[in-house]
Parts: structure tokens; C-alpha cells; sequence
């Protein structure tokens, strides 16, 4: 009877087990197969088969054991489709730099591929980086680069499983899986890298590089800073912050027993919500002047917003209305109104770009030969003050704040924050 009741047992395990391990499999095929045309695809270029293989390395078969993972990676466009994803960039960079005369071969566009594109820089040859390059800087209208299947055959180059987690240890695609876990149990060699849990390790890309900087002092352009690129590690060091990217951008899940790897960001509007939080209050003084305090607290542990070419803005507006009651506005007259807006980039270096609505216009000399950067004027970690002053009607006491912080990119705005309060004087 007992024997029976397990078999019976171990059927239903298998039947509810079933569905999971066959889409499991359908995953990891379907982006064997993508990763393979991939793969053809540089050998059409150019690659020999050997350095198709190392340039993009058969993540793929991480995602037998460790699917989630591998899904949320996949899902992740700036790391996992890392040069089609940045095809403005690449696009704008490649015709620039031939607009002004100046080369465009492997020394100099391995500065963005470092990392970009890691394993195109390591095994990529310079023939393999005339032709990409040649597509990168077809097109010379957005319409057409976004939908350029050549350049979208590309999305597979990009930072993977072996590049964080063995490359940047060994220098080679081969050797022991490092990674922040003790005591992991695997079938393959893994060490313990306790590094790969603090921003420094993410700071090896997303901080200024003096090595790329060096690359393009060779190609004589620029003098300074190449690209004011992600900064974040930089910008996170020096407003000393305790906290770590990781409890961030790659913050605990299923009970603490793993990190997500969607590395969440300005991608996500989700987590956008998490960035900043509002607090008001005001005063008035005998002059009727009414002071409105706005603190926008940025809890990002680096300046906000942060990005190369993404042109990105933080943006707040504030209004205010008469007010009746103790938590509704009056009929909606509006005493005041004013916008206030944080921007990601240099000042020098967007007006050469685009113009105000968003058209692509003339860049002489190159833009990413700017050497004198005004950096941004980004919210700084912890609590950014706003005071608004505006005149009142007599025998003002109360007045109702409206205050509302978006995410603006590419003229869309994502809600981050809204905040509505009586202020009494």
C-alpha cells in the first residue's frame, strides 16, 4: 500500500513538474538559436568561427541551471544587447569622428567597447571592427538607425555571464565562476569574490577610464575627459555614500537567497518611483512674501540623473492654490506656478548635439572632443533644497502646494513623485 502511495506520489510530482522543465528547455533553445545566428552572422562580417564563439560566448548554457537569472539578464538591454541598445551612441561617435577627418578603427572605438562590447575589444580583429564600424555609421537618419537590421543582428555582444563572472577574474573565457556566495555548490569550479559585491567592481565600467582617455589622446582628440559617459561610480565615491550599487541595482529576491539580475535604472519606472521622496513646508513674512521649502530627496547613493548622451531630466513642478479646508484646494484658482528642472548632462556638450526639440544638429569639432565639462546640475544624494518666493493676497493664511517630480526623456515624463499639502502661516 505504502509502495503504491509513492508511485503515485512521485506521477503527480512528475506531471506538475512537466510544464516547468518544458518551458525551461523552450527558453534556453530559443536563445541558443538567436545566439547562434549571432554568431553566423560576425562570420559573415568577417569573424573567423573561433572569434564569433569568444565574442559571443555561450552564455546561453548558464540558463540550464540558473533560467531566472539568465531571463532577467536577457531582459536587461544595456547589458545584454550592449552595442544595439547604444547604437545612437556608436552612430554618432562613428560620423563624427569621420567628419572631422579622424579614424574610427579598432584602437579607437575599443574605448567605448571596453565597456560596451568587452569581448569584441579582446578577440574582435580589425577587420571585424570595419565592418561593424561601417554599420554603426550608416545611417544618418534615427528612423533609420533604429531600424537597421544589421545593426539589430549585433544585439547579442553585449556584457554576459562569462564576462562579469569569470572574464574580469581570469582575463580568459575559461576557469572557476566567481561570485559573491561562500559556500556554492556547483557542478562547475566557482570561487568566492566578496569584490563582486561591492561598487567597486561595478566601477570598473561605469566610471571614468584613463585608459580610454589615453586611447583617444593618440588619435589626437580630446585632452581631458573623452565621454562624459556613466559616471556613477566616480559620482558615488565622492559623495561617500555607504551604500553599495548591488543593494540597488541588484537587490535581493526570493527571500534573500539570490540577486536580481534586471539591474534596474532609469529603465524601469518602477524604480524610478523608489528614487526621490518630497517634503514641504513654508512661511510668510510681514512683506506678504510667501516662502514655499521644497526638499527633494534624491535616494540614490550617486548624482541623479546620470547618463551619457540619454538626455535625461528631472523635472518638478510646483503649484500653488488658494486653499479651503483642511485637505481639498478651493474652486482652482492658482496663485503661482513654477517648473524646476535637473539636468543629466554637460552644458557643453548637448547644445552641440541636438537643439531644443530634439533635432540632431552640426557638431564642429567633434563632440566627444569637449574638453571643458560643466558637469551636471543633478540632484546630489540626500536632500536637495528648492525655496520658491512669491507674492500673496492680503490676509493670506493657508495655501495649498502641489508638488509633482518627473522623469523627462525624449519629451515623455514618467510620474516619480507627487506630493499635495496645506502649508499654514
Amino acid at each position: 500500500m505504502k509502495k503504491a502511495m509513492w508511485v503515485a506520489l512521485a506521477l503527480v510530482v512528475a506531471f506538475v513538474s512537466a510544464p516547468f522543465a518544458a518551458q525551461a528547455d523552450e527558453v534556453v533553445d530559443k536563445y541558443k538559436v538567436e545566439r547562434e545566428k549571432g554568431r553566423e552572422y560576425l562570420v559573415s562580417l568577417g569573424a573567423t568561427k573561433a572569434e564569433a564563439e569568444k565574442i559571443i560566448p555561450r552564455d546561453e548554457d548558464c540558463a540550464t541551471c540558473h533560467l531566472d537569472q539568465f531571463k532577467e539578464w536577457a531582459e536587461n538591454a544595456p547589458h545584454y544587447q550592449a552595442i544595439s541598445f547604444s547604437r545612437g551612441a556608436y552612430n554618432h561617435f562613428v560620423r563624427d569622428m569621420r567628419a572631422n577627418g579622424l579614424k574610427t578603427d579598432k584602437k579607437v572605438m575599443s574605448t567605448c567597447d571596453r565597456c560596451h562590447a568587452p569581448t569584441l575589444q579582446r578577440y574582435g580583429s580589425e577587420k571585424l571592427y570595419e565592418s561593424i564600424t561601417n554599420i554603426l555609421g550608416e545611417d544618418t537618419d534615427d528612423k533609420k538607425l533604429k531600424a537597421n537590421e544589421k545593426v539589430s543582428a549585433l544585439k547579442h555582444i553585449g556584457v554576459g555571464c562569462t564576462e562579469c563572472h569569470i572574464s574580469q577574474w581570469s582575463g580568459t573565457q575559461t576557469g572557476a565562476a566567481h561570485g559573491p556566495i561562500g559556500d556554492a555548490n556547483a557542478p562547475h569550479g566557482t570561487k568566492y569574490a566578496p569584490d563582486m559585491a561591492k561598487s567597486e567592481f561595478c566601477g570598473r565600467c561605469h566610471g571614468q577610464n584613463p585608459v580610454d582617455a589615453d586611447a583617444i589622446k593618440g588619435a589626437k582628440v580630446g585632452k581631458t575627459n573623452l565621454i562624459y559617459c556613466g559616471l556613477n561610480y566616480d559620482d558615488w565615491k565622492m559623495s561617500g555614500s555607504t551604500q553599495q550599487c548591488q543593494d540597488c541595482h541588484m537587490e535581493e529576491i526570493n527571500g534573500g537567497s539570490r540577486h536580481s539580475h534586471k539591474f534596474p535604472g532609469a529603465n524601469s519606472a518602477d524604480f524610478l518611483k523608489k528614487a526621490v521622496d518630497l517634503e514641504i513646508s513654508g512661511k510668510l513674512t510681514m512683506a506678504e512674501n510667501a516662502y514655499i521649502n521644497i526638499d527633494v530627496i534624491s535616494k540614490a547613493g550617486h548624482v541623479f540623473p546620470e547618463g551619457c548622451i540619454l538626455l535625461a531630466d528631472v523635472v518638478m513642478n510646483v503649484t500653488v492654490k488658494e486653499a479651503a479646508g483642511k485637505n481639498v484646494p478651493s474652486a482652482g484658482k492658482v496663485l503661482f506656478e513654477t517648473q524646476r528642472t535637473w539636468y543629466a548632462q554637460s552644458q557643453g556638450f548637448i547644445p552641440l548635439a541636438f537643439d531644443p526639440n530634439m533635432k540632431e544638429v552640426p557638431r564642429t569639432p567633434a563632440v566627444w572632443a569637449v574638453n571643458d565639462y560643466n558637469r551636471s546640475t543633478s540632484l546630489q544624494p540626500g536632500k536637495n533644497n528648492v525655496l520658491v518666493n512669491f507674492r500673496v493676497p492680503s490676509g493670506t493664511t493657508k495655501l495649498y502646494v502641489e508638488v509633482e517630480v518627473g522623469y523627462k526623456q525624449k519629451g515623455k515624463t514618467l510620474p516619480m513623485k507627487s506630493l499635495s499639502k496645506i502649508v499654514y502661516f
